[in-house]
């Protein structure tokens, strides 16, 4: 298992894919630190799980970025189906 780490400018997950093979990656805090579950999904594919506890609990409504983030979840599921 490896850890993505978001503020690394030189590390993308699709360079990184490309180079290890049947790996799942685990990314936490991207979601709170503004990325989109949807567009990992693009360049990831099925392998990869979004940890997005910060982006839910640290959210003024927690309702609210629960559902944004269900969204993304199920346009990921379509795009990672599509490839």
């Amino acid at each position: 298992m490896f850890l993505a780490p978001k503020k690394k400018e030189f590390f993308t997950i699709e360079n990184f894919l490309k180079s290890v093979k049947d790996l799942t990656l685990y990314v936490p805090g991207f979601v709170a630190q503004g990325g989109m579950i949807s567009e990992v999904a693009k360049v990831a594919g099925p392998r990869w799980h979004a940890i997005v506890g910060r982006a839910i609990y640290g959210s003024h409504n927690i309702r609210s970025a629960a559902k944004e983030i269900t969204n993304q979840l199920f346009i990921s599921e379509t795009v990672s189906k599509a490839k």
